[in-house]
């Protein structure tokens, strides 16, 4: 697994749109960062590998389950809503109970971001996998039919992995090395590039840099 140096966590808020000089339009994704701190730090020699562990969102303590507080009042922390786990051999740059900002990041980094995308429920062929329709008159009784799934001789088996209809959606998906042609940050609300999959209420994580600057009260743009 790939070690990450920069890490934070967000929530998808909505989407928007910007023109650059150019006349070209950008779809628009807008990330919130709430707090994110610092709760746990792993090492090679308790726990064989190195990770930093984050808490995002406040929550109030009613809301939280009597399992997680007692993992919060081992560690000495906060209460948070989510927790997440980074592999990372770079722990040392972290200290616990210590908030994570975006001046961690510089301009012009390249971004992952993962998120969860938005479920579908069951879907056919066609919807799921871009299969052709087939022919929708002169009798034809075949027209989002999936067609064969394989040889009935020979291997006279279906291959795994066939595309066929199932569940579509609600997965996880990671944009990688994504460069952002412009920033804006006002406040709490981060807009970039259309790169965030999911609902408004998923929390996508950026892993290994984001191109945000430090939170200003006026757009940032830039050329890559």
């Amino acid at each position: 697994m790939k070690s990450l140096c920069k890490f934070i966590i967000c929530k998808k808020i909505g989407m928007t749109q910007k023109i650059d000089e150019g006349g070209e339009v950008y779809p628009v994704t807008i990330l919130q960062l709430e707090p994110n701190s610092v709760i746990e730090k792993r090492t090679q020699e308790k726990d064989s590998y190195k990770s930093i562990v984050l808490g995002y969102g406040s929550v109030k303590e009613s809301k939280v389950n009597k399992p997680r507080q007692g993992y919060f009042e081992k560690l000495g922390v906060n209460k948070w809503k989510n927790v997440k786990e980074f592999r990372t051999n770079e722990i040392d740059k972290y200290d616990t109970n210590t908030q994570i900002n975006l001046d961690i990041f510089e301009i012009k980094e390249k971004v992952n971001v993962r998120g969860k995308t938005i479920g579908k429920g069951t879907a056919g062929t066609v919807k799921r996998h871009g299969f052709a329709v087939g022919p929708m008159t002169h009798g034809s009784k075949s027209h989002r039919q999936p067609g064969s799934i394989g040889g009935g001789t020979d291997p006279g088996r279906t291959f795994k992995g066939q595309k066929m209809p199932g569940r579509m959606g609600d997965d996880y998906r990671t944009i990688k090395a994504f460069k952002l042609p412009f920033v804006i940050v006002e406040l709490f609300n981060l807009k970039s590039k259309d790169l965030g999959d999911g609902p408004n209420i998923t929390p996508p994580p950026l892993l290994n840099g984001v191109t945000f600057v430090p939170l200003l009260a006026l757009p940032v743009p830039f050329c890559l």
